[in-house]
């Protein structure tokens, strides 16, 4: 047990993108990832915890858009553990491996982090065209530059890169909530489960492959849905 804490420690202190584990078997890797995903919820549970007596007494409104899982059970069970999750995951965790598309992520995060803040302050602020302008640039920009040279950037920024993005994923998920009825103070609780679980996801899917990260977390999806 001791192995999976060090392992996540040293990802957590330093991100690397070549810490794939391909000398275990499938059964094996699954059975790590869930160690890990144990290990997760213990970390998590004290900020989870506050979360949730935040919300018993109505500090974290709700957002009225989130989707009700009491009713429409299929149609959630299909938007909340395949088609919302796999989207997700191919914005915030498919390219970490991938020079070009990490820095295209990593710049595109700082941009919406950047403009999700002017949304947060100005409350009539318009962010969406913004995003989509600024990120289109970014994309078409990064293929200017030779695969060298987004290389050495990859490989020296990659700290930079990879936590930009768990920021960005910490950022959208504030939307779970009424961000522009909450108090500001209670910004960094909400911020830090998902920071937390970002930078789990991000380690899942570099050491172990994107599409079992996908299939171990629809199954605890599937389990909270149907609970």
């Amino acid at each position: 047990m001791l192995y999976y804490i060090k392992d996540l420690s040293l990802f957590i202190h330093k991100p690397s993108p070549t810490i794939y584990d391909s000398n275990k078997t499938v059964k094996e890797r699954a059975l790590s990832v869930f160690i890990y995903y144990l290990w997760e919820i213990i970390f998590l549970f004290p900020v989870i915890a506050a979360l949730a007596v935040l919300n018993y007494y109505g500090l974290l409104p709700e957002n009225s858009n989130k989707l009700n899982t009491k009713t429409d059970f299929f149609e959630n069970l299909f938007l909340i553990c395949l088609a919302v999750p796999f989207v997700e995951e191919v914005i915030f965790r498919s390219h970490l491996a991938s020079p070009r598309w990490s820095i295209v992520a990593c710049l595109s995060s700082i941009v919406c982090g950047i403009l999700f803040v002017f949304e947060v302050i100005i409350v009539n602020f318009n962010s969406k065209f913004p995003i989509l302008f600024s990120i289109f640039l970014i994309s078409i920009s990064s293929f200017l530059f030779s695969n060298q040279f987004l290389r050495n950037v990859y490989k020296r920024y990659y700290f930079v890169i990879f936590y930009s993005i768990v920021f960005a994923f910490s950022l959208i998920h504030l939307t779970n909530f009424d961000y522009r009825k909450t108090p500001l103070i209670l910004f960094h609780v909400l911020l830090t489960a998902q920071f937390l679980g970002g930078i789990f996801l991000g380690f899942i899917r570099l050491k172990y492959g994107f599409f079992l990260l996908r299939t171990i977390a629809f199954l605890v999806q599937l389990y909270f849905v149907n609970s």
